[in-house]
């Protein structure tokens, strides 16, 4: 916001994101309270989600992303996701995922999240690559494919972990939630980007 890449508006998602997840939190923790420790005796409360839900399954529902039509079915309004099987819809985390550095270091899918948005797709010549390029926001572009100079990934891993497809992409926030899921499209991928992107930042 204060270089200009989103409206005074962003700083409203804050509370619209993060309040839910904190309601969230105290309600399993009292859950918590209720069953092990009351035994559930004479208080109503929420049903208790397993830990790693918890910590890592909170998804947004609403705030700074952008739900295409292709994901706006019931799984995108899902309050969690289990981390083992993430849903990978906008709102979700990024999961994590294992790649080889042109230098051929161990990197992470999360290691590819720094300050600028993120796009990754599963194919080298993936028009959302140049249609990056082009925007206002800086955003960092990354195809995820075993034949990748950059960012070299199991092919078959990267559909199932990241359930990436031909012509799909992913465009991630630098904390690891999932702005945008890109669907496959014939043309116009720069024009749709910049309209998705002032959808999410005004």
């Amino acid at each position: 916001m204060l270089k200009g890449w989103s409206s005074p508006a962003l700083t409203k998602t804050y509370d619209t994101e993060r309040v839910p997840g904190a309601e969230f939190t105290m309600q399993q923790a009292f859950t918590r309270l209720v069953n092990r420790v009351f035994h559930g005796k004479g208080y109503d409360c929420k049903p208790e989600l397993p830990d790693l839900v918890c910590e890592l399954g909170y998804r947004y529902t609403k705030g700074a992303l952008y739900v295409s039509d292709g994901d706006a079915g019931a799984a995108s309004h899902h309050e969690t996701e289990d981390p083992h099987d993430p849903l990978v819809q906008a709102g979700s985390k990024l999961p994590h995922l294992w790649s080889q550095s042109g230098n051929n270091k161990e990197v992470s899918t999360l290691d590819l999240l720094k300050q600028n948005m993120v796009l990754i797709t599963a194919e080298d010549d993936s028009p959302w690559l140049d249609a990056a390029k082009g925007q206002k926001l800086p955003i960092d572009a990354h195809a995820l494919t075993s034949s990748s100079k950059t960012f070299r990934a199991d092919d078959a891993n990267v559909r199932a972990v990241l359930k990436l497809e031909a012509g799909e992409a992913l465009l991630v926030r630098p904390d690891a939630q999932i702005a945008w899921r890109a669907e496959r499209k014939e043309s116009g991928h720069q024009d749709e980007l910049r309209w998705v992107l002032e959808k999410i930042f005004g």
